[in-house]
C-alpha cells in the first residue's frame, strides 16, 4: 500500500535514507542531497509518499511540482525490499499523481555514480537530458513525458 507519510514515519524515512544513500558517500566522496533533506518538513508539507506493509515502511518517494514538470527529489527503497517491485510501485504511483494533477512530464536527477538508479529510470522510459556539475556533484538529469 502507498500512502502519504505521517510524522510517525519520520524515523523510518530517515533510516531508509541513510541505508540507501550513505554507501554512495564511500563510492563518490560526495553526500547525496537526500542526506541533507529536512524530512520532517517534507512530511509536514505532504511531499513524501511511503510504501507500507505489515513489516513497516519499505520505501518512499519525495516529489512535488517544479516549474512546468513534476519533480522527483528522492526515491528510496530499504535494502531488504529492493528487487521486489517497491521502487516500481512508488514510481508508478508518483507518475499517476503527476498526471492526475495535469503535469505532462516528470523530471529528476541522480548522481552520475548511481549507475543502478540511472538504469532503473531509463528502463522505465526516462531519457537523459543532460549532465552537469552542481554544488560539487556530478549529476545526470532525466525526464519522462507522461502524456
Amino acid at each position: 500500500m502507498i500512502r502519504e507519510a505521517t510524522p510517525a514515519d519520520f524515523h523510518a524515512v530517515k533510516r531508509i535514507t541513510e541505508e540507501v544513500f550513505l554507501p554512495y558517500v564511500l563510492q563518490t566522496g560526495e553526500k547525496p542531497d537526500a542526506l541533507f533533506a529536512d524530512h520532517a518538513n517534507l512530511i509536514d508539507k505532504g511531499l513524501i509518499e511511503v510504501s507500507v506493509s505489515a513489516k513497516g515502511i519499505k520505501g518512499y518517494c519525495v516529489s512535488y511540482p517544479k516549474a512546468a514538470d513534476w519533480n522527483i527529489e528522492a526515491l528510496a527503497v530499504a535494502p531488504a525490499f529492493q528487487g521486489c517491485g517497491e521502487g516500481e510501485m512508488l514510481l508508478s504511483d508518483t507518475e499517476n499523481r503527476a498526471m492526475a494533477l495535469g503535469f505532462g512530464s516528470i523530471s529528476l536527477y541522480a548522481n552520475a555514480a548511481m549507475d543502478e538508479a540511472i538504469e532503473f529510470y531509463k528502463s522505465r522510459g526516462y531519457v537523459e537530458t543532460g549532465r552537469a556539475a552542481d554544488k560539487g556533484a556530478h549529476r545526470v538529469y532525466l525526464k519522462k513525458e507522461l502524456m
